[in-house]
């Protein structure tokens, strides 16, 4: 306790403490810093902004295909004639197994692509800018254009088999 109490003194006397133009000093270096910082973190949060809608219109695309590609699989019917150029919308059907009649639609209602099964409705993807559906013989045709971040366009065209398709 002795030599603590006799190094105190020692140490007070010596200690200055700090001046105006250091503290400024070091206000300034710290807001510099910090400034630096925000901006890099805002620019990375921008940019995983974008990355983040492109995954998403990509993953719409991938999964409005797999639906058309299940419904067709199934489809003895559909709307669209054989040859006849792309239309907007598609109505397929079907008899099951069991005999109980079946009918899918798909569609563009205010920029979302609708797929309509016996009544019943889901969003399989958003912000479409168009989608046309032809046939050619038993394979019907689905191309899809979403709009991607800053002001791109991205497509998918699908051929799939309706083996059943009359």
């Amino acid at each position: 306790m002795r030599v603590l109490k006799a190094g105190l003194p020692a140490v007070h006397k010596s200690s200055r403490g700090v001046t105006l133009v250091e503290m400024l000093l070091a206000v300034a270096i710290l807001g510099i810093t910090t400034s630096i910082m925000g901006s890099a973190i805002f620019q990375a949060l921008s940019t995983e902004r974008y990355w983040f809608k492109d995954i998403s219109v990509t993953k719409d695309l991938r999964h409005a295909g797999s639906w058309f590609a299940r419904d067709v699989i199934n489809t003895q019917t559909a709307t669209v004639a054989d040859g006849a150029p792309a239309e907007a919308s598609v109505t397929l059907s079907w008899t099951d197994t069991d005999g109980a009649p079946h009918t899918v639609s798909y569609g563009v209602v205010a920029g979302e692509l609708k797929r309509t099964y016996d009544g019943q409705a889901i969003t399989v993807a958003r912000d479409v800018s168009s989608a046309g559906f032809s046939r050619t013989g038993k394979t019907l045709r689905f191309a899809l254009a979403v709009n991607a971040s800053r002001g791109a366009t991205e497509t998918k065209t699908l051929d799939a088999y309706g083996g059943m398709l009359q």
